[in-house]
């Protein structure tokens, strides 16, 4: 192959672009020839130039850096979210808004994605999984907001037939698993030590599963509107002595209670065991045992409370 007659000049001006830090495609638009021979020519002249490389080695030089010339020519901004200023370079001035990940966090904050925008994510996490959460614990405030905003998303909706079978199949093929179960027993068993936790199951329980208030309360209850008494009726549940629920308290601060039952349903030492109960922790009961209440018995006996 003939190689191209170049004369002395054209490459005394190949190796003065060189030096002043053009790469050798910005030489070729300049001179006219190719990249392959202009890096040939200054290899023989001893300069080394990589054929094919698009930047030379010496444009990498300590200050010698086309695009930025050894400065800092970035701008000056200020981050819509907290007034800061920051810097950034001129090409992204018209696209970045905010200085940190936390700012753009609190200005997407409460805003609601377009359904273009929804499916191009479910698109997207279906093709590349990450489990963002591996190895973090999610904040509690955060758990509750969540579990707030799913109850409010679920009510009064109905999950059609295949959902709930599907849902149903894969709760009985995690209860068959061993180590599932023992997980998830650990889990309650230390749930369970907490005694806000307790209280709360408890009271899911007495609300959910007993018809209250029960005929003998409504008759108390009657008795306590008709003569003004200093009681409120939480035989529903909604307050735990010792994680036991009595059907009265008083509402003038005094620790005392009300306890109303049938005969049948509160025989032998029922009485005395509640009693001893809640006097461990400082209250003082009245119990009414029997299938209908007295009003003249009822007064009578709470005749010592201080009626407000």
């Amino acid at each position: 192959m003939k190689r191209l007659n170049i004369s002395k000049e054209e490459i005394n001006r190949m190796i003065e672009l060189y030096n002043s830090g053009l790469s050798g495609i910005q030489i070729s638009n300049i001179i006219g020839y190719s990249h392959q021979t202009i890096c040939r020519r200054l290899n023989d002249n001893g300069i080394k130039m990589k054929n094919g490389g698009y930047y030379s080695t010496g444009q990498f030089k300590k200050g010698n850096i086309p695009w930025k010339k050894g400065q800092d020519n970035r701008i000056n901004i200020i981050c819509i979210n907290c007034k800061k200023e920051f810097k950034v370079f001129p090409y992204r001035k018209d696209t970045v808004k905010v200085c940190s990940y936390k700012c753009r966090y609190e200005t997407q904050k409460g805003k609601k994605l377009s359904e273009e925008t929804i499916k191009k994510l479910s698109i997207y996490h279906k093709l590349y999984p990450v489990k963002v959460w591996l190895g973090r614990k999610m904040p509690k405030e955060t758990r509750e907001k969540m579990s707030k905003n799913n109850a409010k998303y679920w009510l009064g909706k109905k999950r059609n037939s295949d959902t709930i079978e599907k849902l149903r199949n894969a709760a009985i093929k995690r209860c068959k698993n061993k180590d599932y179960l023992e997980k998830m027993s650990k889990i309650m068993k230390n749930k369970w030590k907490i005694k806000e936790y307790r209280e709360k199951v408890i009271k899911s329980i007495l609300i959910g599963s007993l018809k209250r208030p029960t005929s003998l309360e409504k008759q108390m209850i009657e008795i306590i509107n008709k003569y003004k008494l200093p009681y409120k009726y939480v035989g529903n549940g909604s307050f735990l002595i010792g994680y036991k629920n009595p059907d009265f308290i008083n509402i003038n601060g005094e620790k005392k209670l009300i306890e109303v039952g049938n005969v049948f349903h509160h025989q032998g030492d029922y009485k005395e065991k509640r009693e001893e109960h809640f006097k461990k922790y400082g209250w003082k009961s009245y119990f009414f045992i029997g299938q209908k209440l007295d009003e003249i018995t009822v007064i009578n006996k709470l005749k010592e409370v201080k009626f407000g």
